[in-house]
């Protein structure tokens, strides 16, 4: 078994070594989460044999190739079956996917003069992984972490409306390996001379020529709405 954890970018190899041969083919399985999966040659693992030895080489990781491993002999003689067996647990360095966003989606300046609060926020998917997670931003006056829970990490943005360049906001999530995975946002800032389309229902204001986008109520997936024309 790897050294624990092992690496996001890793292709590792486990192994299983016999003595001399027992003259049956192995079978490798995978438990989590209460569930027992047999492994076989694909595009995310591949499974190789030899006499005395067998191997599974993970070609690409993801948190459902965490857990206990094991790999099995199993030998059947008249009416009894002799089991040979090792089993380790393998723990990943994961990386998650992250989705990020601003409120609002579109902040409005009314005059040259005002500087706009915007929260920035990157969620993931809850997993098994402590992240250390750092922000950057360009253009904007500053960006302060201000909350973190399991999964979701929020960021308060200061913007000008002065226009001196796309203002973004980039949020890093790095795992025990020091691997990082990053997420940037513009925040594109509806200027006083800026044609837009005005909040309607649960929708912001939408900056001409922008899609604006929200969580669909009560189940998976976005909803969005494109300006084309505005005021």
């Amino acid at each position: 078994m790897p050294a624990s954890p092992v690496c996001f970018s890793a292709k590792p190899v486990l192994s299983c070594e016999l003595q001399e041969p027992l003259g049956t083919l192995p079978v490798w399985q995978l438990s989590r989460d209460r569930r027992v999966t047999e492994i076989f040659n694909g595009t995310e693992a591949l499974v190789s044999t030899e006499p005395k030895e067998t191997t599974v080489k993970l070609l690409k990781i993801s948190e459902l190739w965490e857990g206990v491993y094991s790999c099995a002999y199993h030998q059947k003689k008249n009416d009894l079956t002799i089991s040979h067996q090792a089993s380790a647990l393998m723990d990943l360095a994961l990386l998650p996917d992250i989705l990020i966003r601003t409120e609002p989606g579109f902040p409005k300046c009314d005059s040259p003069d005002e500087a706009l609060s915007v929260k920035v926020i990157c969620e993931i998917e809850k997993n098994t992984e402590n992240y250390t997670v750092t922000w950057a931003h360009e253009h904007l006056f500053n960006a302060v972490p201000s909350e973190e829970t399991i999964k979701t990490f929020t960021a308060d943005a200061t913007v000008t409306c002065t226009k001196s360049g796309l203002p973004t906001v980039t949020c890093n999530f790095i795992n025990r390996c020091n691997e990082t995975r990053s997420a940037k946002v513009n925040i594109n800032i509806i200027y006083e001379d800026d044609k837009f389309c005005p909040a309607e229902g649960d929708w912001g204001n939408t900056k001409v020529g922008f899609t604006g986008r929200l969580k669909c109520k009560g189940a998976t997936g976005h909803r969005t709405r494109t300006c084309t024309k505005g005021y």
